[in-house]
Parts: C-alpha cells; sequence; structure tokens
C-alpha cells in the first residue's frame, strides 16, 4: 500500500467517480466539493492529500481512458458521487466494478466512501436494487447523504459536512498504512 501522506499526481490519495453532466447540472458543485474534501483532509492530517478527477488531472493529448484505469489502479481510496447518471454511466459501473476488484485483492471492505448526491431509484428502490448489483453492492456500504446540500455545493455552503467527510476520508486513509 502506498503511504497516504505521498503526493504525486499520478498516485492520487483517491479517486472521484462521477458524471460531468451531474457536476455542470450543479453549476460544478461536484468540482467544488472534491476541492474543498483535499483542502479539509488537508487540513486535519497536516499533509497534501490529492483526489483524482478527470478534468483536472487529464492533460490535453493524454489518453483519458489510459489515465482514467491508472489513477483508478493508483488510489487507494474511491468516492463514488451517486446520481441517477451514476447508475446509467457505463464509465462509473467500469470505476466501482474496477475497484471493487482492488479492495478483495488487498482484503479489504472499507475503502469505498460513497457520497449519496441526487435521489437515484436505482439505489432507493429495493425491487430496482436488487437487479442492479452495483447499487446493491454500494448500499451495503455506509454513505453519506447530501441530498438536501446539493444546492448549497456552489456556494460553499455545507463545511460542517465537508469536515465530517473529511475526517472519514483521513481515517480511511490512515487505515492503508
Amino acid at each position: 500500500m502506498k503511504d497516504w501522506r505521498d503526493f504525486d499526481p499520478a498516485n492520487p490519495h483517491a479517486f472521484l467517480s462521477y458524471v460531468r453532466k451531474d457536476d455542470e447540472y450543479l453549476h460544478g458543485g461536484i468540482t467544488w466539493l472534491r476541492r474543498a474534501l483535499e483542502s479539509a483532509v488537508g487540513t486535519l492530517t497536516a499533509s497534501q492529500f490529492l483526489i483524482f478527477q478527470d478534468v483536472e488531472h487529464i492533460g490535453l493529448g493524454q489518453t483519458w481512458l489510459k489515465k482514467l484505469d491508472q489513477a483508478l489502479e493508483a488510489a487507494p481510496l474511491f468516492i463514488p458521487v451517486l446520481t441517477p447518471r451514476f447508475f446509467a454511466s457505463s464509465f462509473c459501473r467500469h470505476e466501482v466494478e474496477s475497484f471493487l476488484d482492488y479492495e478483495a485483492r488487498a482484503d479489504r471492505d472499507d475503502l469505498i466512501l460513497p457520497i449519496y448526491l441526487i435521489e437515484a431509484e436505482a439505489f432507493d428502490t429495493p425491487w430496482l436494487r436488487a437487479q442492479d448489483e452495483i447499487a446493491t453492492k454500494i448500499r451495503e456500504r455506509q454513505f453519506d447523504d447530501w441530498r438536501d446540500l446539493k444546492d448549497t455545493l456552489f456556494d460553499r455552503g455545507p463545511r460542517a459536512r465537508v469536515e465530517k467527510v473529511a475526517r472519514a476520508i483521513a481515517e480511511a486513509s490512515r487505515r492503508q498504512v
């Protein structure tokens, strides 16, 4: 396992799995959340903390699918931002499956830290969830429910909730050492 205090864009401390259209819908709220979490975890741990997000960590001309897979393989923590589009996205589903494989190889079950942002029937409705292995596996985890905060993301409203999630991320990172 990587030392969680190392800072290298090629080796992120966490991987943010989300749908860009949701970030657009929320006027960059998911990007703001990622930056706020990086800052809060850094403050709480007195070190730099990098959460990989495709829009900021894939450079012009780079092969984006290759960079996504490399970052996903390198990141010891996985932060899915749950929305209806997340469960409909083949890319997000692939990311979850890949990270579940990583967790199994590491003999762990505590490295996925879900944030529930926009109500999703595939996640909430038992009969739909029963037909969706990804929704079922994520629902088995403790998640942080941000549905009531989604409209405040871009105006920097939920600082206390950011810190709560940052503390959980910092604790999960310490378990990596």
